[in-house]
């Protein structure tokens, strides 16, 4: 099954291992392995709050690199390839790699 449909939320951690999930039915649950480790935990309104600001967090983060992407080309374009701007963007970009 599809998890991005399967979920409201699905927090990915430690490349997978662990899940943090809000279901389609509103219930918070972790994950281990793919399979239910935890249901119900403690405090769930925290935690879907928790979900709703890292999904916002991650969704902005991945426009800023996409922009900061697309400023690097721009640079590129007017051979500012050399300039501390660049450098320093593309070091931010490669991070992750």
């Amino acid at each position: 099954m599809d998890k991005e449909k399967e979920y409201e939320y699905n927090i990915e951690l430690e490349n997978g291992k662990y899940n943090m999930v809000l279901t389609n039915e509103y219930k918070v649950q972790y994950l281990r392995g793919g399979e239910v480790w935890v249901e119900d935990p403690p405090a769930p309104k925290m935690l879907i709050s928790f979900m709703d600001k890292f999904e916002r967090l991650e969704n902005q983060l991945k426009e800023a690199k996409e922009l900061l992407d697309y400023a690097r080309e721009v640079l590129d374009d007017v051979h500012l390839y050399d300039s501390e701007v660049y450098k320093e963007i593309s070091t931010f970009l490669n991070e992750g790699e």
